[in-house]
Parts: structure tokens; sequence; C-alpha cells
């Protein structure tokens, strides 16, 4: 849902002030500049200054789920201009710049990447099947009420499953 229509506050981070703690609204696409927001906010938790709320504007560019239909929501045009402010795109070419990096460098760590998701990929697809029940185990302290009922639901699900 687009920010405008869940709120009327122009920044979130305005909100802060509400309960008494600084808030700082940030480019969620420039690196540099949420490393500076996150750092202030560490470094006042770190003295003793209490916590401090950390807008990142950002934009979510891929659909919630593969069932998701963006062109209800949104323009190619818009999906098209913030592709164009991609920050890791936007990081590289920083760093690029600034001569930190150059494209070898760039590839090495794609393939160190690669390779460690293949490593994972291989793990878990090798993995025995777990419980999918063990789902509802760990999600709080105490089960409620909802998590019995959809786990119910489940187990009538997997049992219809053997049945058939």
């Amino acid at each position: 849902m687009p920010y405008r229509l869940q709120t009327k506050a122009s920044s979130i981070a305005l909100r802060a002030a509400g309960v008494g703690i600084p808030g700082i609204r940030v480019d969620g696409n420039d690196v540099v500049s949420v490393y500076g927001a996150v750092k202030t906010a560490v470094d006042l938790a770190r003295r003793g200054d209490g916590p401090t709320l950390v807008e990142a504007v950002t934009y979510r560019l891929e659909a919630h789920t593969t069932a998701d239909d963006t062109s209800r929501y949104r323009s190619d045009d818009e999906a098209t201009e913030w592709r164009g402010r991609d920050p890791v795109e936007s990081f590289l070419r920083v760093l690029r710049d600034g001569g930190v990096i150059d494209d070898s460098f760039v590839a090495e760590v794609e393939a160190e990447g690669e390779a460690a998701a293949a490593r994972m990929r291989d793990f878990l697809f090798d993995a025995p099947a777990g419980d999918p029940r063990e789902m509802f185990d760990h999600v709080y302290a105490a089960r409620t009420p909802q998590l019995d009922i959809e786990r119910a639901l489940l187990d009538q699900e997997l049992r219809a499953a053997e049945d058939s």
C-alpha cells in the first residue's frame, strides 16, 4: 500500500518525538546515508542516550509474492525509475569511481557469493524433510489459540494427503 494511504504524517521519523526519542529520515537507497544515520543511532544508544527511530525511505522493487500483480498498484514507469536508483548498483558506482574496487574484484565477490549460494542450496535440498508442524513450535514463548487452530488445520490437511 502506498505510504500516502497508510498515514497522514509526512515522515514516520517525525513520530519519534511523540515518544520522546530522536527520529532520523534518510534516503534508504543511499548506502552511505543509511550507514551515517544508523551509526548516529548506535552511537547515541551506546552512550546511554536511548533509542533512535531511523526511517530509511526506499522502494520494494519486487512483488510481495509470486501471486502478486504489481501492475495493479504501480506503473512500469514508476518501477523503472526506482530500478535506476538501485542501492547496490549506486554504491558499486561510488566504490568504482573512488578506485576502491574494480570489475575483477566485483567478479570475484559475485563468484564467491554464487558458490556460497550453491553450497547452501545443496545442503538444504539434501537435508531430510522435517515435520511441517514444527513451524508452530517456535513462534511465541507460549502457544496461542490461533496457532492451535492453524496447527489443527495443517494436521487435517496432512492426514487428508496421506489418505489419498
